[in-house]
């Protein structure tokens, strides 16, 4: 279901997005939803929020994605009841990449039943946006083309690959596809790295983007190691006449922690995670409703927009300059 903004919900003050930020910050509520993969690249975003103040009988909460442009869409997965806890994952029907698209999240207070569940009221209760920058960089690592995904299916078919060798007359045959799959691997783990340190230093004051971005970072790194150890076990293979079954067997073991990981260390899965998770949506508290109270000021919905429109803008030009400087990530 999608809707536009109205004009004059647009016109609501950054005045009251601060109000509602600062209330956030008093509020310990804040929570994620994290964009992740369900039928297509990043088309879900799976929401666990606890914390929420309880609403009276006849309403319940919902929640909206929302684009620069004010359109927002909603849909099963989005609606939630009046509880203090709400969860779900809602996946997109087009297979419509959300973490590219939609930058910003918000909860209303809806009647219930209602009458026009695609139409928000205007009642916002929670909400955050991704800044355009860390989007950017997020989108660079798991978007269809990009370095994490890369990374992720050149081991998931090295993981294959392995499978097949398990029961083949010729397993070395099996073990040369890992080799020659994995040949770009290096190149996907330094782009891993470069886009990671790039979303770091597009972070400013956001500690937890910062140490997100580290952890990617550091996570290619591990993952590299065990692609280097797949490809030292697959040449044993490819190298013996008759392999024997350790030998086979290893391979599979190795591709496993390719993939994910091993005693601690990460592999291509987290790599990929990790990479979706810097633009978790780290929903914060606005002004939130007494308890049993269903009203909420419609201009906070605008505030909610405007303000994070105001941010991202803010953030797409400090980008662009950063991108004019180094010119080196086209």
């Amino acid at each position: 279901m999608r809707r536009t903004l109205s004009a004059s919900v647009a016109l609501a003050l950054l005045l009251t997005m601060l109000m509602t930020l600062t209330a956030s910050a008093q509020e310990n509520t804040r929570t994620t939803a994290n964009y992740r993969d369900a039928n297509a690249v990043n088309d879900s975003l799976v929401v666990d929020f606890k914390g929420a103040v309880r609403l009276s009988s006849g309403t319940r909460y919902q929640g909206w994605l929302i684009d620069l442009d004010g359109n927002m869409i909603t849909g099963d997965g989005l609606i939630f009841n009046r509880s203090s806890e709400f969860i779900g994952t809602y996946v997109s029907p087009d297979g419509v990449n959300l973490l590219e698209m939609y930058p910003t999240f918000a909860v209303t207070i809806e009647p219930n039943p209602d009458p026009n569940p695609d139409e928000a009221d205007g009642n916002i209760a929670y909400g955050s946006s991704v800044p355009v920058s860390i989007g950017y960089w997020a989108n660079r690592l798991t978007n269809e083309n990009g370095a994490a995904r890369s990374l992720y299916n050149s081991a998931m078919q090295a993981l294959m690959n392995a499978e097949m060798a398990q029961d083949a007359d010729d397993p070395g045959m099996y073990a040369q596809a890992i080799i020659d799959g994995l040949a770009g691997v290096a190149d996907d783990v330094a782009l891993v790295s470069s886009y990671a340190d790039n979303a770091e230093a597009s972070a400013g004051d956001d500690d937890d983007v910062k140490d997100a971005a580290a952890a990617v970072a550091s996570a290619a790194s591990e993952t590299n190691t065990h692609a280097t150890n797949l490809v030292s076990t697959a040449s044993k293979v490819t190298g013996a006449a008759n392999p024997s079954t350790y030998e086979v067997q290893n391979l599979m073991l190795n591709a496993r922690k390719l993939v994910n990981g091993f005693s601690g260390s990460k592999g291509a899965a987290d790599v990929l995670e990790m990479s979706q998770d810097l633009s978790v949506q780290r929903i914060a508290a606005g002004e939130p409703p007494a308890a049993g109270d269903a009203t909420l000021p419609s201009l906070a919905l605008g505030a909610l927009i405007v303000g994070a429109v105001l941010a991202i803008v803010g953030g797409l030009l400090m980008f662009r300059g950063r991108q004019a400087r180094s010119g080196a990530f086209a």
